[in-house]
């Protein structure tokens, strides 16, 4: 807060980065402890304090009318955790005199007005910029002489081996954009562990540090780029069904496998850290291989002497091969 205050006080402009928008990640009665879910998802619905909606990130469920816990009806709703909006709040309230913008999703719905709000803090209108990802690349301001980031852990704790390596690239990429002119800049990060060695490599900004450690962990595991890495989504309406033919789609997998003699290591099925989503139960199979040229190839033959592997059309199957996005 200090910091914030004496780069205003210098006529600076200050970046604020928070990777979550909304008000709250989700809210709960504290009568009974409900936590109002969405029904397609089985995700917590997102507090927007901006029209008092519910809202579902991942399919756009939308409820705008929860006054009550629908559980018990108590009117004692916990607001928990923070998106940007509700630390826009806060903002607003320990620094009156500041002129501060948000830059999210929400209050930029289209390009030209994402373009009009980073075009006023260029022409300095405003002084505070606070943002989601939106702010953390392609642009440049040489009066930012202070970057702070907000609850950087975010993402962290996924169940994705990329995790590190894509919140490394955030933290690199939001800390350039202070002290691009002739202003010093300077960057703080929020952290519940300041000593993770990610953390103190961004701060730093040493990407060969952290590259060297990411990279002697990829090879002792055998992921990417020691190995191909090949995620079998299968998702179903029906729950049973998706369990069924996800253990059969491993059984034929395996009988293949064997014949060709590629080798493989194999896991899952198991369920997708997004069980359901937009209505649909999924579970997801990893194969790590290196031979993949070979592997793609008993696919492709595979699935030309079965359409969908075999698979009832009410199952989909989505296989993608080195996934960016585990989930």
């Amino acid at each position: 807060i200090s910091k914030i205050k004496d780069s205003l006080r210098r006529k600076n402009q200050v970046i604020l980065f928070l990777n979550r928008r909304g008000f709250s990640p989700r809210i709960r009665c504290n009568n009974c402890g409900f936590t109002p879910e969405c029904p397609h998802c089985q995700i917590s619905l997102t507090y927007h304090k901006s029209g008092h909606k519910l809202l579902c990130h991942f399919c756009g469920y939308t409820d705008s009318t929860y006054n009550l816990c629908s559980n018990c009806q108590s009117d004692k709703l916990d607001y928990v955790g923070a998106g940007t909006q509700k630390i826009e709040e806060v903002i607003s309230e320990l620094f009156k005199d500041a002129r501060l913008t948000r830059l999210d999703s929400d209050s930029a719905a289209g390009r030209d007005k994402a373009h009009l709000i980073l075009s006023k803090f260029a022409g300095k209108e405003y002084n505070l910029l606070l943002g989601t990802q939106m702010i953390t690349k392609g642009i440049d301001f040489p009066d930012v002489s202070l970057v702070g980031v907000l609850n950087a852990d975010i993402g962290l704790d996924m169940p994705d081996f990329r995790a590190p390596e894509k919140l490394f690239a955030k933290l690199i990429q939001v800390s350039g954009r202070s002290g691009r002119g002739i202003i010093p800049g300077e960057v703080v990060i929020q952290t519940y562990n300041p000593n993770l060695d990610l953390i103190d490599d961004a701060a730093r900004q040493d990407y060969d540090t952290f590259y060297e450690s990411e990279i002697r962990l990829r090879q002792s595991l055998a992921y990417p780029p020691f190995s191909h890495l090949v995620n079998f989504r299968l998702a179903a309406k029906k729950e049973n069904s998706v369990m069924k033919y996800s253990l059969l789609f491993k059984q034929n997998l395996e009988n293949r496998l064997h014949v060709s003699k590629i080798k493989i290591h194999l896991l899952g099925p198991a369920p997708c850290p997004l069980y359901r989503l937009r209505g649909m139960y999924r579970r997801h199979l990893f194969i790590k291989t290196k031979q993949i040229t070979k592997f793609t190839r008993l696919l492709y033959d595979w699935e030309k002497s079965e359409p969908n592997f075999g698979l009832p059309s009410s199952v989909k199957l989505v296989i993608d091969i080195d996934p960016y996005d585990m989930m």
